[in-house]
Formats: structure tokens, sequence, C-alpha cells
């Protein structure tokens, strides 16, 4: 999305207010996922969901990784993250063919469950494409 359409939908009449939408958003994560435990996590999931709509704008984009012990939830939030994202797209063990080629014509908001787990030339990948400009030279 380029910054002249985002200028042009904030320009139009406000059908539905954008704080309506977060707060939305942030009931069904907390439908979803648990975290009572640090609960500005809420925020920053739904502020992540939300940016992923406006990513072409930034010049760098996070890349949001959930660690924790076994059967804490990594990938519940995981896929609720995801679902909830722009072109959202769970996978599980990609080759590095298959991501480069995803990344390079949907830019999608990856999500890679065991991401530790995943070999270099995928983490290689994934760390390429936060950054604008940032390329994976293939031959």
């Amino acid at each position: 999305m380029k910054y002249e359409t985002i200028s042009q939908y904030l320009a139009r009449p406000i059908i539905v207010a954008p704080k309506d939408v977060y707060e939305k958003l942030k009931q069904e994560v907390k439908r979803y996922v648990n975290f009572n435990w640090e609960p500005r996590l809420y925020d920053l999931v739904c502020c992540y969901i939300i940016a992923t709509y406006f990513y072409d704008i930034f010049y760098s984009f996070p890349i949001l990784i959930f660690f924790g012990d076994f059967e804490t939830g990594k990938t519940r939030g995981l896929k609720t993250v995801v679902y909830a994202s722009h072109r959202g797209m769970l996978c599980v063990d990609p080759t590095p063919a298959t991501m480069f080629r995803t990344v390079d014509a949907y830019r999608p908001t990856y999500g890679i469950d065991e991401f530790t787990k995943l070999t270099e030339d995928i983490q290689r990948i994934a760390r390429a494409s936060y950054k604008k400009g940032e390329k994976v030279p293939r031959i």
C-alpha cells in the first residue's frame, strides 16, 4: 500500500473508527490467546496485526517470534496472529526454495512454527525480508 492510498483512505468519511477495530481485534486475540501473565502483549500483538496491513509504508518491519516452554501457547499465538494478519500464511518446515518464492511473490505475513529449528538458509531469508530493499540472491 502506498502513502497516497492511505491518505485517500484517511480522507474519506470514517465509517468505522480505528479504535473500534483495535478493540474488537483485542477481544478476539484474548479469546484465543492467554497473555494474562503480561497483558501488554495483547496490545503488542494487536498493533503488529494492524501494522501488517500497512507494512509497505515502513522502511523495516519486525519479525514476531514466539518463544516459550512446551505447551505454553506458542503455536496458538502464532496462528492467531497469522490468521488475523494481512496475507497471513502459516507454514510448517518450509524449504528455502518455497519460502523464497512465496516471500518474493506474495510478501505474506509468514508464520513459521519452530523458527529456531529452521535451517540457516531459511533464517537468512526471513531476516532479509524484514527490511525494504534487502535481497537474498538466487541463481
